[in-house]
């Protein structure tokens, strides 16, 4: 009986680190994406290169993304990190 307790326990506790585990995992995924962005904005803000490129090149990251069924569980940060990047650079994203 000692045993079974013990495991109950065991298996309690490491619930948190896994709820913890996924939501960095979630700001890890919008970070990148939000990085992406980000940087292609730069990039196109100083002419390094066409604003139509980081575009394009950004929903194409974001659409490599969706292909991988193994980020599937993350899309959602990914999606709302390139949203992000694009609100705060909307002379490159919005045409």
């Amino acid at each position: 009986m000692k045993t079974l307790v013990l495991l109950g326990a065991l298996l309690i506790s490491t619930a948190p680190v896994k709820a913890q585990s996924n939501e960095a995992q979630f700001y890890y995924w919008n970070g990148v994406a939000y990085t992406a962005g980000n940087l292609l904005c730069s990039l196109a803000r100083s002419g390094k290169i066409e604003k139509r490129y980081a575009r394009n090149l950004l929903s194409e990251i974001v659409q490599a993304y969706s292909d991988d069924s193994n980020l599937d569980p993350y899309m959602s940060a990914i999606n709302q990190g390139s949203k992000s990047a694009k609100d705060e650079c909307p002379e490159v994203y919005l045409w």
